[in-house]
């Protein structure tokens, strides 16, 4: 047999007569056990290029590689060639799988198959995205495989095997960050925040977070301005990673009092940019999921207003200036009662939690004008919230929010409003989830459906599958194709028009 000799590989012709050479080992090469699963099986020497090899190249086959967990250790290793800028995009879409190990480096052996590999819990599968920053060096490739492996979990609520939030994050939103730097910067920088603040690893470099912070905010307000079509996408999924970003400053000693304030502009943010953009070009972004949230009734939940909030507003002196705003104060505590009612009805649970966290999406804006003039009464009703964010457990980029926005409120208001807020007064020095929750409700027996550690169950996969979209009063809504417009799934009457608080 002679060797025909390709650009990537040797293929073998039995055809030809051997010719006399000089001997060479079975194995002029180097052993390796990197080479994609492909290759091995064919046992043909790989070429290990990323992210596909040649042979596969040639072949159009999908090259996977299996990836010990030190690989992702990169910090000591040559920084690869760069192949796009995040200002533009290679010709092809699509990602090639990677399986990365991200737990025990000694639990997979190379040994193993690649299913018994696929099966196991230290491994999860991640897409290696064909662009590459220009200028992207090993630290950045840490941080970006740090955001595909762990960082991009941050946002999904999905239980089971199938999570299409995360592939979402790691595909879609990825493919608007390589094309619009400021995204970009905002997924470096919250893979930073996110390793530094769960495993204090600082990535090898401490102020990586901070430029990529500062490469954030400036272009973002210049791309709201200008409103181009190209980067709807980025807008999107950007004015929802700053929520998270942004949540630093709770945990901060020295950051700004009354924070929240701050922060709920930033998530009001998320309406304003989500109501420019036509309806159309948000189906094309490929980003609907990401502002899916739980269907609400709030005539149902009137019923579940404290008694003491609907004091607070009831009890307004006719001739207070504040009886202007008392119709204001009444609205917004239906939606308050909207998680009063659910915490009754169902406990602990992804929903439950995606509840409080998105609470301040569907504000409307006579409340959020209150709250920004700092007026007490609306604040007295933001610290009965802000007890709720004490129970969102399991989520990185909320610690610390709920205790530090009930120190801040409840020292801004001081002894004069201490009756109105014995609740989150006492939440303050609540940290055992049930006892917090049987103290919000006022309801010493309650009981959760479930424990607040519980892994997803049927029924709460359920109810994750059920998320849509929904007005801000908490109606399902459908983007109508012949109509260009958003309508309600089910109209209470003719003419009826979804809601929308942000464009008030």
């Amino acid at each position: 047999m002679s060797a025909i000799t390709g650009s990537d590989s040797l293929v073998w012709s039995p055809d030809s007569p051997p010719q006399n050479k000089p001997y060479h080992a079975k194995r002029p090469h180097k052993k390796s056990r990197l080479g994609c699963q492909n290759c091995k099986r064919r046992k043909v020497k790989c070429d290990e290029k990323r992210p596909s090899c040649g042979i596969c190249t040639l072949r159009g086959e999908t090259c996977v590689f299996v990836l010990p967990a030190a690989s992702l250790d990169v910090s000591s290793s040559k920084p690869k060639s760069p192949s796009a800028s995040p200002g533009s995009r290679k010709s092809s879409p699509d990602y090639n799988k990677a399986l990365v190990s991200t737990q025990n480096q000694s639990s997979a052996p190379f040994t193993t198959t690649l299913s018994d590999r696929l099966q196991s819990p230290d491994f999860i599968v991640v897409r290696e995205p064909l662009q590459i920053a220009t200028g992207c060096d090993a630290i950045d490739m840490k941080i970006l495989w740090h955001f595909l492996g762990h960082t991009c979990t941050s946002f999904s609520i999905e239980g089971g095997d199938s999570r299409p939030m995360e592939d979402l994050m790691r595909k879609t939103v990825m493919d608007h960050a390589f094309s619009v730097k400021f995204l970009y910067n905002c997924v470096m920088a919250l893979s930073c925040l996110h390793a530094c603040e769960t495993t204090g690893d600082d990535m090898g470099d401490p102020y990586r977070l901070i430029r990529y912070q500062d490469g954030v905010f400036e272009p973002f307000s210049t791309a709201i301005r200008t409103s181009d079509p190209k980067t709807y996408g980025a807008l999107l999924a950007n004015s929802l990673l700053l929520t998270a970003l942004s949540s630093q400053n709770f945990r901060i000693p020295h950051a700004p009092d009354l924070y929240i304030i701050q922060w709920m502009t930033i998530w009001r943010g998320i309406g304003t940019i989500f109501q420019t953009i036509d309806r159309a070009s948000l189906r094309s972004t490929g980003l609907e999921q990401l502002f899916y949230r739980p269907a609400m009734n709030l005539t149902a939940a009137a019923a579940y207003i404290p008694r003491n909030l609907n004091v607070l507003v009831s009890s307004i002196p006719a001739d207070d200036p504040d009886q202007a705003n008392r119709k204001a104060y009444t609205r917004v505590l239906r939606y308050l009662a909207t998680l009063y009612q659910h915490m009754h009805q169902g406990g602990f649970g992804a929903v439950m939690k995606l509840r409080i966290i998105t609470w301040f999406t569907y504000l409307p804006h006579d409340f959020v004008r209150l709250v920004l003039d700092k007026n007490c009464r609306a604040l007295v009703i933001l610290a009965h919230y802000a007890a709720f964010l004490k129970l969102t457990m399991g989520v990185w980029w909320l610690v610390g929010i709920g205790a530090r926005s009930l120190r801040d409120i409840c020292a801004f208001l001081g002894p004069a409003w201490s009756n109105e807020l014995k609740i989150p007064l006492a939440a303050r020095d609540i940290e055992d989830p049930i006892e917090l929750a049987r103290l919000v409700l006022d309801d010493p027996t309650w009981e959760p459906r479930r424990s607040p550690t519980d892994k997803c169950d049927a029924q709460e996969e359920q109810e994750t599958r059920q998320l849509g979209l929904v007005d801000d009063q908490g109606r399902p809504v459908y983007y109508e194709s012949e109509a260009r417009a958003v309508v309600l799934a089910n109209p209470s009457h003719p003419g009826d028009e979804p809601v929308w608080n942000a464009g008030e």
